[in-house]
């Protein structure tokens, strides 16, 4: 999704870390979108800046607009498109065995780096076939979702389990998803974290962007960047602005992003009498728009570790966030954000409120958000996971 993927990948700064143990790797990804697909292609560039030579295969089911546009600016990557199907399916074999030796042609590789569920999946199982070491990163454990059926939690959690016994490594994108997969059966010895990294997006001018969306010197800009889904709970916060409102008539949110709960939004948006109070943007660049905000509010019922959060530190934005996986890395309580710890609209409007009420406790918090930027680049992402490669290639009797 454009709002997502606002700056190219590929544009990294001069790569830092090296290493002779690693030639050739492959990156798979079902999900070549969003968050995923963001950090699939700035993986890919980081890793062929360090001259080691990268195949990445990819699905185009999910493959949106701005992964398509940023993939042409990463150079000395061979991209590979390979349709697989999101969900379990019975033809799930055929798409293993066409993976399998779509990796054997393009091959041999020291190790496969599987991305999201179903590439884990497919990609874990054909480097099995393959004698290859296979490293799987999640980018939010599905277990993670709490409107899932204990039968289907119990079954993803199996399966999971199950696939992490070949893996010679699971890389968990904050502390809170490792911690969650050691509580699945997954091996503590396999799970490592690499937090995800940006390089400082080129953002517009606070007041270009304000001045874009129409809002006055005193409209308290609360902002939503992603999909328009359950797991974004965009609901919540529009619900919480419904009781802000009541404080503070000129609060103003502003959603970037689309998705399948759009028409039901505008509905709760008409029936709560906010149609002055907020904006629906849909997909566009979320750069452009941040600046404006007075706040960046995450409602996510669950997270490995968004994005959004990481553009909205390095925006040096105040952050409201509910307490889900990620969150805590980013986001330090009462220091340069707020975390809400229930799913409660009354709690996210109270949190909401302070910084609504408070100008000088937003600036404390934005300045601090912009420090904790710096230590979250891309360089540091591709160098923690580059020594993750090394482990496994250097210790291969460890990884059983």
């Amino acid at each position: 999704m454009t709002a997502l993927i606002s700056q190219s990948a590929g544009i990294l700064t001069a790569p830092r870390r090296t290493t002779d143990r690693i030639k050739r790797v492959c990156l798979v990804t079902e999900a070549a979108g969003g968050g995923v697909g963001r950090h699939f292609l700035d993986l890919a560039a980081g890793l062929a800046q360090r001259n080691i030579e990268v195949v990445a295969i990819y699905s185009p089911g999910r493959c949106d607009a701005s992964f398509q546009q940023s993939q042409r600016n990463v150079g000395g990557v061979q991209f590979v498109e390979l349709p697989m199907r999101r969900a379990i399916h019975p033809l799930d074999a055929a798409d293993l065995l066409k993976l399998t030796r779509c990796i054997r042609r393009h091959g041999p590789f020291d190790l496969i780096h599987c991305h999201s569920s179903k590439g884990g999946a497919l990609g874990r199982v054909a480097a099995a076939l393959l004698r290859t070491p296979s490293i799987y990163t999640p980018h939010a454990l599905v277990t993670l979702d709490p409107t899932l059926s204990p039968l289907k939690r119990r079954m993803y959690g199996t399966i999971e389990r199950w696939l992490s016994r070949p893996s010679a490594a699971i890389i968990a994108v904050s502390p809170d998803e490792a911690e969650h997969a050691a509580q699945l059966g997954i091996a503590p010895q396999k799970i490592h974290v690499v937090l995800n990294g940006i390089d400082p997006p080129n953002f517009t001018t606070r007041e270009s962007a304000r001045q874009q969306l129409g809002l006055r010197p005193d409209d308290f800009c609360i902002g939503f960047v992603g999909r328009l889904t359950a797991q974004k709970a965009p609901e919540l916060l529009i619900a919480a602005l419904a009781e802000l409102k009541q404080k503070h008539p000129s609060a103003v949110a502003v959603f970037v992003g689309s998705g399948p709960l759009e028409n039901q939004l505008r509905k709760q948006i008409d029936q709560l009498g906010l149609a002055q109070n907020v904006r629906l943007l849909g997909d566009t660049v979320a750069t452009n728009i941040m600046p404006a905000f007075d706040v960046f509010c995450l409602p996510s019922r669950y997270e490995g570790l968004p994005y959004v959060l990481l553009e909205a530190l390095a925006a040096g934005l105040p952050i409201v966030a509910r307490r889900v996986g990620g969150v805590a890395a980013c986001i330090d309580h009462d220091r340069n954000g707020l975390i809400v710890e229930n799913e409660s609209s009354s709690d996210l409007a109270a949190a909401l409120h302070r910084l609504a009420s408070d100008v000088s406790l937003r600036g404390e918090f934005a300045t601090r958000s912009a420090i904790k930027a710096a230590a979250l680049s891309v360089n540091r992402m591709i160098d923690d996971t580059l020594s993750v490669y090394e482990s496994v290639v250097t210790h291969p009797a460890g990884r059983r």
